[in-house]
């Protein structure tokens, strides 16, 4: 803040921003009416919890662009040399933030502007500066350039729908502002394994792991605004029917959460789910977690996850190898056990994995994930694993990376490796391949399956690996038709521990009874090669 005693000799309140931003400033309301602005209850949560770096989910319509934009409006007015900018993630959106900034300072005093000695020197569709030297940019898009201080709004569509954009920002806009100036993300939920949510779990998790302790500048400070917060989100529930499901959902919440639903908020709840339908809890989340895993069009039901989760979940009776193998059944002898093996380059990008199903008992028994082991250390690994389970059936993914790990385990000569076979493309030569091999065929039928394993209410898949449910709970529809590395490279989330379990599924009819393959091993193979021939 820039302004001496001197200067506010007319009214000293002018030195507390919070005051100006409660007397001195008009919007219009959603019917078009010109009222003097003042702060709802998420606007104050958004004035009051202020810090360099903040990042906020929150529902739909609560008044964020409103509040930014008086907020940063007030900012370049009352500190010099202040270089602002806006971005948002469509160019009406951002037009609805400058249109709030122009009418705000049209409409501020006149005798303030007078007396503070300040106008508007230029006043474009996309920029406003002043005679104190500071300046507003609004866009969809910013070039690099220095700013003291940064909004950004929808920054989960942005992510989502424009990520080149989304990455400029975070690699050239973000880095001009200083630890002292300010950067402030906003949006509601659009999927996950995105930038936005990636910083929104980072940043929850960092504050309720580290309660008292003071945030660095350069770190981000989490904050959740549910749609309960908006006082209009309500109405009278004498004429509204409520679904038995909304109430078990809302009396979850008070008993789980301690959140109270009203019945005035219960019967506007489902008044508008009825027009949100699927994407409610996305657009108008209660908890943080909801508002992710309610978006994004996911193949394994959320909720059906969210409850195996609490019931399916066992800490490991075992640790192994410096704790990357899990173990949470041991080998039981006669049992029909197999091993997958999801390869990774082993530079710290995604992780090696590799799962056990228990097919006696359909179970997942072990796991094991490691992002720094070569794909030749990985076909160790997995024979390791395949003969703590009694020589199981194992099936490295034979894509990419695959091909060094396969060769390993030849070279080893582990005794029970999937094959199958692959007629050429000229002529009905068959050739048999060793291990998975991941395509546009195969891919969605074993994720499809799996799916339909894990729901299954009379034979379902027991999954005890919490991480592994985890990734359940965000896999999208659309990644079972991404194959290659390239195709991917924007996204973070690589779902390697889903992927070798989706794998290790598929032999659930191979696997044999442990110490049993010798005298079987020929007569299967030749099972897997009419089975598989039409597979790959």
């Amino acid at each position: 803040m820039e302004i001496t005693h001197s200067e506010t000799e007319i009214d000293p309140r002018l030195l507390d921003k919070s005051w100006r931003l409660r007397n001195l400033y008009w919007i219009k309301d959603r019917n078009g009416l010109v009222i003097k602005f003042i702060p709802n209850e998420a606007q104050d949560l958004f004035f009051l919890n202020r810090h360099t770096r903040e990042i906020i989910l929150k529902a739909r319509q609560l008044g964020y662009s409103t509040a930014t934009a008086i907020d940063i409006l007030d900012d370049a007015i009352f500190t010099k040399h202040l270089a602002t900018a806006i971005t948002a993630d469509k160019l009406e959106n951002a037009k609805n933030i400058f249109d709030k900034i122009d009418f705000a300072w049209q409409m501020f005093p006149k005798e303030l502007k007078e007396y503070l000695n300040i106008e508007s020197e230029s006043d474009s569709s996309t920029e406003i500066s002043f005679t104190n030297g500071s300046f507003i940019k609004v866009g969809t898009s910013l070039h690099s350039g220095t700013y003291q201080r940064v909004h950004v709004s929808e920054y989960g569509p942005l992510c989502a729908q424009f990520p080149d954009k989304a990455e400029n920002l975070k690699k050239s806009v973000f880095p001009t502002v200083s630890e002292h100036g300010r950067i402030t993300i906003e949006s509601t939920a659009e999927g996950e394994g995105n930038d936005f949510h990636d910083l929104c779990v980072e940043a929850e998790a960092r504050a309720t792991k580290i309660v008292n302790q003071p945030l660095h500048p350069l770190e981000f400070k989490f904050t959740f605004a549910p749609w309960y917060m908006n006082t209009e989100y309500q109405t009278p529930p004498s004429s509204v029917d409520i679904p038995d499901r909304l109430t078990r959902y809302f009396d979850d919440l008070e008993k789980k959460k301690g959140i109270v639903i009203t019945p005035t908020q219960r019967a506007w709840y489902a008044l508008t789910e009825q027009s949100q339908k699927a994407r409610m809890r996305e657009q108008y989340p209660s908890t943080p977690e909801e508002a992710f895993l309610s978006s994004g069009d996911r193949l394994f039901d959320a909720d059906l996850i969210k409850a195996k989760l609490e019931t399916d979940v066992l800490a490991p009776v075992q640790i192994l190898m410096e704790g990357r193998l899990l173990i949470y059944k041991p080998f039981v002898p006669r049992h029909r056990y197999a091993v997958s093996g999801d390869p990774s380059q082993g530079i710290g990008r995604d992780s090696a994995t590799a799962q056990v199903i228990d097919f006696t008992t359909n179970e997942q028994v072990a796991t094991f994930e490691d992002p720094n082991i070569s794909p030749t250390e990985f076909g160790d690994v997995l024979q390791y694993i395949g003969h703590l389970y009694g020589t199981a059936l194992l099936a490295p993914e034979s894509n990419n990376h695959g091909h060094a790990t396969v060769a390993r385990l030849i070279e080893l000569g582990y005794q029970n490796l999937y094959r199958f076979v692959v007629k050429g493309t000229l002529d009905e030569h068959e050739t048999e391949r060793i291990g998975w091999l991941t395509t546009m065929v195969t891919k969605p039928r074993m994720f499809f399956e799996l799916s339909e394993a894990l729901s299954d209410p009379h034979s379902p898949l027991l999954v005890r690996d919490e991480a592994t449910l985890k990734e359940a709970q965000y896999y999208q529809k659309g990644e079972t038709n991404i194959i290659s590395p390239l195709s991917r490279k924007k996204l973070s989330r690589h779902y390697d521990r889903l992927t070798a379990l989706a794998i290790c599924y598929q032999l659930r009819d191979e696997a044999t009874a442990s110490n049993t393959i010798s005298e079987k091993q020929d007569k299967r193979v030749k099972e897997r090669r009419q089975r598989n021939r039409s597979m790959h």
